[in-house]
């Protein structure tokens, strides 16, 4: 685990949480019509709070979560994209669950958070591979391909 590409994965993944926010919004301003844009002071703090929550939520995740995550499998070993992919998805969809177990929220409502959850967390964790671990995974010119490359063979 390499300190200084994991903080800067921690401080620039959970900006990828933003695009589902920027998605909905985008989908908002095609299908509506022109006179409900009207109003674009409210609009502006409606996606701004969206987006605070959205990337705050997502610093919250990362460090609370997804670092000693990070620290447990970069122990195992384990650095393929996949492995990180899913953990993270299923935190998202946890983090979800858990906010609304007791809710009254309509069945689409809640869909709809498990959707958005599930990409958010899927792109964050995806950012904080690419960040974190897939450099190390690369093979160099000088690098051996496995740990006993370097060692000479006695016969």
């Amino acid at each position: 685990m390499n300190i200084e590409r994991t903080f800067k994965a921690v401080m620039i993944a959970p900006w990828a949480s933003l695009v589902p926010v920027a998605y909905v919004l985008a989908e908002h301003f095609i299908t509506t019509d022109a006179d409900v844009g009207a109003q674009p002071l409210g609009t502006l703090f409606v996606v701004g709070m969206l987006a605070l929550g959205s990337v705050g939520t997502a610093y919250i995740a990362v460090v609370a979560i997804g670092l000693p995550i990070h620290w447990g499998l970069s122990r195992l070993g384990l650095r393929h994209c996949v492995a990180y992919l899913a953990i993270g998805t299923a935190t998202g969809l946890l983090w979800e669950f858990a906010k609304l177990v007791g809710s009254e929220m309509p069945l689409q409502l809640q869909q709809a958070g498990y959707l958005s959850h599930a990409m958010g967390a899927l792109l964050v964790s995806f950012a904080f591979w690419n960040i974190a671990v897939d450099p190390h995974n690369k093979v160099t010119n000088n690098a051996p391909l496995a740990p006993d490359a370097a060692k000479p063979r006695r016969l």
